[in-house]
């Protein structure tokens, strides 16, 4: 577990693929930004908690075949806009 001390505006990576931005807030809540690929579920935790349903819909599913289809072209995209920002 990583405790940090952030100031509004800040941010931090993880990996290369996921910014997690602290926003602001106060003593009671704080607001953050996920900016994560498509392909990784962020969950909220407290929902389940307090017994709550989440506000999240199910994925319908797939087949594997397609879903690694997807993965490559999503990958593929962002290699090549990553090279197209370098040049």
């Amino acid at each position: 577990m990583l405790k940090l001390k952030m100031k509004p505006s800040e941010y931090i990576t993880i990996g290369k693929d996921i910014k997690v931005a602290y926003v602001g807030g106060n003593s009671n809540n704080i607001t953050i930004l996920v900016d994560a690929p498509m392909e990784y579920r962020v969950n909220r935790n407290g929902q389940a908690r307090k017994g709550q349903a989440s506000p999240y819909y199910k994925e319908f599913d797939i087949s594997k075949d397609a879903h690694d289809e997807i993965a490559k072209i999503l990958k593929r995209e962002k290699y090549q806009n990553h090279i197209g920002d370098h040049s």
